[in-house]
């Protein structure tokens, strides 16, 4: 079902490893976290839903895969400016 696995593709994956690497940066957890997803969801790049996310989506996700940490932290930080946070 492509919609759940967009579903966890968002919540359990992208949304999970930001708020952790918000709060640590170098934080064991995200790595966990990555690995999990991608195990479970070996496949999710080949989702429609996942292909047409946002742009900020799918750069994460690249980032994320590629364990590039500081680059996630700076990401989030340089939205949550942009946000006014």
């Amino acid at each position: 079902m492509p919609q759940l696995e967009y579903k966890f593709f968002y919540e359990e994956y992208l949304a999970a490893v930001c708020r952790v690497n918000r709060a640590d940066p170098a934080s064991l957890i995200q790595t966990e976290l990555r690995d999990d997803y991608l195990m479970r969801f070996p496949e999710y790049r080949k989702n429609p839903y996942v292909r047409s996310a946002p742009l900020k989506y799918r750069l994460l996700d690249s980032l994320i895969r590629r364990g590039n940490w500081n680059a996630v932290h700076t990401l989030m930080g340089f939205s949550s400016k942009m946000k006014g946070r």
